[in-house]
């Protein structure tokens, strides 16, 4: 298992041998600015990946000058490994093959294979917070009220163990 930070650590007979596991969130994949991302940076360590492949393969980003780029972008490019995403309804990548989406949202024409309703959620106690909507005459009060109760709940929260 690898943070996402960690990735120029990982071997080739890791990816060979092994099961890897990469946690991170989407937004570390999903910029338009790729300059900005180090999964999207030259990483010398990951070069051992990228020793047989050859520099034409198509998708690969390229070095200015020749030669594939050795990112962890490009190792996710050349392997398309599966990816598992809560809250994915934004997560919009070509670097994989696939995708298992956990969210509350699924977009337009996903491809659902397995739906829980709200009441279901509620008598499997996973939805731990009552969800209660009022309405408000003008958009004022209804600021005035959700901060109101963002301090009633923020002084519960101060008297939970653990809390800071």
């Amino acid at each position: 298992m690898f943070d996402i930070e960690d990735c120029p650590h990982i071997r080739p007979q890791d990816i060979r041998d092994h099961c890897c596991l990469v946690v991170g969130n989407i937004q570390t994949l999903g910029v338009n600015n790729t300059e900005v991302r180090k999964v999207y940076a030259r990483h010398e360590d990951l070069e051992p990946h990228f020793s047989a492949v050859p520099a034409t393969l198509p998708g690969l980003k390229q070095l200015v000058g020749g030669g594939v780029k050795c990112s962890f972008a490009n190792l996710l490019h050349l392997h398309r490994p599966l990816m598992i995403v809560d809250e994915a309804q934004n997560a919009v990548t070509g670097l994989t093959r696939a995708i298992v989406e956990f969210t509350t949202a699924p977009r337009a024409k996903s491809n659902i294979l397995y739906s829980v309703g709200a009441q279901e959620l509620k008598r499997e106690e996973m939805i731990k917070l009552p969800v209660v909507l009022s309405e408000n005459d003008t958009w004022q009060n209804a600021v005035t009220v959700a901060v109101a109760k963002r301090a009633a709940l923020a002084a519960v929260a101060q008297e939970e163990p653990g809390s800071i």
